[in-house]
């Protein structure tokens, strides 16, 4: 399963500008039955602004098509005077990586 998490940063002062912006952006740009968002959007304060952060699971065979996508989103969201940066990630469960190091992730985990 590939998981791609998305982190934006948004400068102090735009908040609202970029709350404005992304719900723009959502719309443009609707999910696609390749992806599932695992978690949507949360969001943190920094002491240089606000932080977000979106995983979505990816359906097997279609990275690419997810990745373009989501880039399209970020780069359309970045449109506000370049003032929001971003950062896209590619992550694998848990129980992929432990499997490249020939571990099994155990049944059932504390948390």
């Amino acid at each position: 399963m590939v998981i791609l998490m998305i982190t934006t940063y948004i400068p102090q002062g735009i908040e609202k500008e970029a709350g404005k912006k992304y719900i723009d952006v959502i719309h443009q740009f609707p999910s696609e039955s390749f992806e599932k968002a695992i978690l949507p959007l949360a969001v943190t304060s920094t002491k240089k602004g606000t932080k977000t952060i979106s995983l979505i699971e990816v359906k097997e065979g279609n990275y690419e098509e997810a990745l373009n996508l989501v880039t399209k989103r970020m780069l359309n969201l970045a449109e506000l005077e370049g003032r929001i940066t971003y950062e896209i990630e590619t992550l694998m469960s848990g129980e992929e990586a432990m499997s490249i190091i020939g571990l099994g992730m155990p049944q059932k985990l504390p948390m």
